[in-house]
């Protein structure tokens, strides 16, 4: 579990290469209303807060294909499937987490999109959303911080696949 000081450092040296990004933590409150704390740059933030940190923007070069249960009838696995099969089959590496509050996350990289502007950067997430059906809130949103307990379910998204 890195769920401590040792993200500050990842978080840091990532932000080095893949540009200053914004990070908080979230929690569902005892009405189970989503909270979220402010949020601050990886530059600015301490140690403290980012070890406590389980939400963040996306990296620049950083694509992410979000399937949750709800949209698919209470169970995602097969499109998880279908969805693994295709990037494989397209050659693409991924890492693909298991979020245990309600469906999957699979982060891609691309390196290129650290030469695009924030526009192209969309839009290239746009395509890839749209082509493998995933949902659209992570063209420009908000993600969990893989290896860090998910602010649904308080639980550590686990690691499902990497390719």
């Amino acid at each position: 579990m890195i769920h401590n000081i040792n993200l500050a450092k990842i978080l840091r040296e990532q932000s080095k290469i893949k540009g200053d990004i914004r990070v908080a933590y979230g929690w569902l409150d005892s009405n189970k209303k989503r909270r979220t704390s402010f949020w601050k740059k990886i530059s600015e933030a301490s140690d403290d807060f980012l070890a406590k940190s389980n939400l963040r923007e996306l990296w620049q070069d950083e694509l992410v294909l979000d399937y949750d249960n709800q949209k698919f009838n209470g169970n995602c696995t097969s499109k998880v499937s279908e969805v693994i099969l295709a990037l494989y089959t397209e050659k693409f590496s991924f890492t693909c987490w298991e979020t245990h509050s309600n469906g999957y996350h699979f982060h891609l990289e691309f390196p290129e999109m650290l030469n695009l502007n924030e526009e192209e950067r969309k839009e290239t997430r746009r395509y890839f959303i749209e082509k493998y059906n995933a949902d659209p809130t992570k063209i420009s949103g908000l993600i969990s911080i893989p290896e860090t307990p998910h602010w649904k379910s308080k639980q550590l998204m686990r690691l499902a696949a990497v390719v």
